[in-house]
């Protein structure tokens, strides 16, 4: 059995060199990882080559009390070590508070291998030059050329101390590890994964708000701003109320206008309903949409919706009332939280009055009107501007555990009925609603007296801004 000498000559000097290889790239592998989850490259490509150091430190030591280490058995530890590093970077990001540690010990594991080989990085510098480099200049696409060395450093190694009866095997191994992580590596290359738990399968900028996707347990959470706008476990609690109990109150729904809408999930919804003959959509955020009609994994989310016959996009903006140039039988406005200036003209008291004007007779108009208890005071000031321009008013509600005790305002011209009228039997392929749940949607828990105190939105004095702020209720 070959042993490793003091002063590697030889096979060992290219074992030596193998394995110098294999550890640089794998400190710089785990520090970008580090990087995409927690941020701060290089603080933690320095803590990781630290515990790589204090590893050899402990190898050497080691080292003392054996006359030598069995080539072989050093080769293979550092294969099984770095198989594992690669196994948990792609699934152990859910482990959040261990990720560190892991990674620390997996580095001072590698560093007592080859401690115990005697290696000195003084002996084979170059590819610790070679990953700072990287480092210094990194951009996610590098990612691929020093995972790609890993794996290449590994494979040296195994032909060097193996020889070429294992080069077929070993080829197919490292093929099928190679495809696997060229597969996922599309799911970590994105700058926010630090702020998620789960892993980032999606990230855009729109100009007007940030979106991210995460994936967990087969299901999709959708993310604005950082803040969870919906998931795939729970969206129908959204969106068939916003969709179906309308329609309950509404005789004729043939045309039916969305205000913002991007996701595409709420004009899904609507079209479960076979009377309705038209659905536009009036983007808030136009390029939001364009990411949903254009990337491939918002189609898996609303099922190609902007290709179906029924749904049109109009141009324009929701922000200028202007372009809402039709009559609609139910106006429904799934517009981002007026948490700022620009969102807060689509709830003023001018804005509803341009919405009444392009009601059909007995047209309907709904708006999400946030959480019902943290935004109480926004949900009141929503259905007092309303009825500032003589509306009638109907609230409903629902619990949505991925966002909150969520509610709408039903505005209209004439009366609203206590109970719907019109009563659209729910579709079949509905996940939730029924006609049991129309009762319990329809009634709400009554508010603090504190919730009360609000004004009308308008320009000029935009309170709701302050009222879509949970923190100042």
């Amino acid at each position: 059995m070959n042993s490793i000498s003091v002063w590697p000559k030889g096979a060992d000097a290219w074992k030596a060199t193998g394995w110098s290889w294999v550890a640089a790239f794998q400190t710089a592998t785990l520090a970008i990882w580090c990087h995409y989850f927690f941020d701060h490259l290089w603080w933690h490509g320095i803590m990781l080559a630290i515990c790589l150091a204090a590893g050899m430190g402990l190898g050497r030591l080691l080292r003392r009390s054996y006359a030598s280490i069995p080539s072989t058995l050093v080769t293979g530890t550092l294969l099984v070590v770095a198989v594992f590093a690669s196994y948990f970077l792609y699934h152990g990001r859910p482990f959040t508070g261990y990720f560190v540690p892991v990674v620390c010990i997996i580095q001072m594991v590698s560093g007592a291998l080859l401690g115990c080989s005697n290696f000195s990085i003084r002996q084979q510098p170059l590819p610790w030059l070679i990953s700072i480099a990287l480092l210094l200049f990194f951009q996610p696409f590098l990612l691929y050329i020093i995972d790609a060395l890993w794996v290449l450093a590994i494979l040296y190694i195994l032909l060097i101390n193996y020889r070429m009866r294992w080069v077929f095997p070993v080829l197919l191994f490292l093929s099928i590890v190679s495809i696997k992580s060229w597969h996922y590596s599309d799911l970590r290359l994105f700058s926010d994964q630090k702020f998620f738990e789960d892993k980032l399968v999606g990230q855009w900028e729109t100009g007007k708000q940030t979106l991210d996707i995460t994936f967990w347990k087969g299901g999709f959470f959708v993310f604005q701003d950082n803040r969870k706008s919906f998931s795939a476990f729970d969206a129908a609690l959204y969106y068939e109320p916003m969709a179906h109990v309308p329609l309950a109150f509404t005789e004729q729904a043939e045309r039916i206008l969305i205000l913002g809408g991007e996701n595409g999930l709420l004009a899904r919804e609507l079209l479960k309903q076979p009377e309705i003959h038209q659905i536009d959509v009036l983007p808030y955020d136009r390029n939001y949409l364009n990411i949903s009609r254009d990337e491939p994994i918002w189609h898996e989310i609303h099922q190609q919706v902007w290709q179906e016959e029924k749904v049109n996009v109009l141009e324009g903006s929701a922000g200028n009332p202007e372009n809402i140039t039709s009559t609609y039988d139910l106006i429904l406005a799934d517009l981002p939280d007026p948490v700022d200036t620009a969102v807060s003209r689509l709830y003023t008291k001018m804005y509803y009055q341009k919405l009444l004007s392009q009601l059909n007779k007995n047209g309907l108009f709904v708006s999400q009107a946030g959480a019902y208890e943290k935004q109480c005071r926004m949900h009141q000031s929503i259905k007092k501007t309303l009825k500032s321009l003589g509306f009638s008013i109907r609230i409903f509600h629902q619990q949505v555990p991925t966002i909150d005790h969520w509610s709408w305002v039903m505005g209209r011209k004439d009366t609203i009925p206590d109970a719907p009228p019109f009563f659209h039997q729910p579709p079949e392929n509905s996940r939730w609603i029924t006609k049991d749940a129309f009762p319990l949607l329809l009634n709400a828990g009554l508010l603090s007296p504190d919730c009360m105190d609000v004004e009308i939105n308008t320009l000029k004095n935009p309170v709701i801004i302050r009222y879509a702020t949970p923190a100042n209720p």
